[in-house]
């Protein structure tokens, strides 16, 4: 809950400290791929905000559901171009997530890191699409937990 809170006031008040703010809703297939499995026979969907500085840096954070998987997660993003001035950009990111909240022994931590694009329909709304990779090291190997998702992002 406190994930949650700190996510809407960043995107909420990002403007007063120079910064621009996206709120995002996306989803779409994944799978895991590791030491003991490997496929695509799952989900992950996500909704998420970000306060992007100095039109390219941000900092951000999404809730999600990956698979029965609850997920949180905080990113730093770099934009490849000035975010407020493109009708399409590109951007990659990174970050830690915990999935598994309130699942007991069940959660674990991972490493993310991910790529993609905001296609701008209007000034204010658009489409988001990205490819991101949950890394998990454990003593038996590493697995990860990929995804490729698209939704709408609003600015």
């Amino acid at each position: 809950m406190r994930t949650l809170l700190a996510l809407l006031f960043v995107t909420l008040f990002a403007t007063y400290a120079g910064a621009q703010g996206l709120a995002y809703a996306e989803g779409g297939l994944a799978g895991v791929a590791g030491f003991a499995e490997s496929g695509s026979h799952s989900f992950h969907v996500a909704a998420g905000g970000e306060a992007v500085a100095a039109g390219r840096v941000g900092v951000g954070g999404e809730i999600g559901l990956f698979s029965r998987l609850i997920t949180v997660s905080g990113n730093a993003t770099f934009h490849l171009a000035p975010f407020a001035s493109q009708r399409a950009g590109a951007f990659v990111t990174g970050g830690y997530t915990r999935f598994g909240v309130g699942d007991g022994e069940g959660a674990f931590n991972a490493w993310n890191v991910g790529a993609g694009a905001h296609l701008w329909f209007t000034d204010h709304a658009g489409l988001r699409l990205e490819f991101r990779d949950h890394i998990r090291p454990g003593s038996r190997g590493t697995r990860q937990y990929w995804s490729a998702r698209a939704g709408v992002v609003v600015r």
